[in-house]
């Protein structure tokens, strides 16, 4: 009679233990699954925040470009006013001889 009464409670251990392996197998490949989902979001976020950074940086870099090509076109144009300057400087540097021989020339 008590193997008869063990052999119940051992099919039922045995299906609990069965139950609970494949409850615990199943929540494993759960939170498996939950992590590489999780791991897949992330990812696929810092590809956005890659992409919207590269396209910032594309466009960082084109403002730059200008910006440099507007100070080289204020350069050109300081150093064509430096030249202008040169050329008036002169310019009124020959005058003043000029005047000073017509002043010389009258008074001998």
């Amino acid at each position: 009679m008590s193997e008869e009464s063990t052999m119940p409670a051992i099919v039922s251990a045995l299906v609990t233990l069965l139950l609970a392996w494949f409850g615990f197998k199943k929540s494993s490949q759960d939170a498996n699954t939950k992590f590489q989902e999780s791991l897949l979001s992330r990812i696929e976020s810092l590809e956005n925040d890659n992409e919207y950074l590269r396209k910032k940086n594309e466009e960082l870099l084109s403002d730059n470009l200008q910006e440099r090509q507007k100070q080289m076109e204020l350069e050109q144009k300081i150093q064509q006013m430096e030249h202008e300057k040169l050329r008036m400087l002169d310019r009124i540097q020959d005058l003043e001889m000029k005047v000073k021989n017509l002043i010389d020339s009258r008074a001998s």
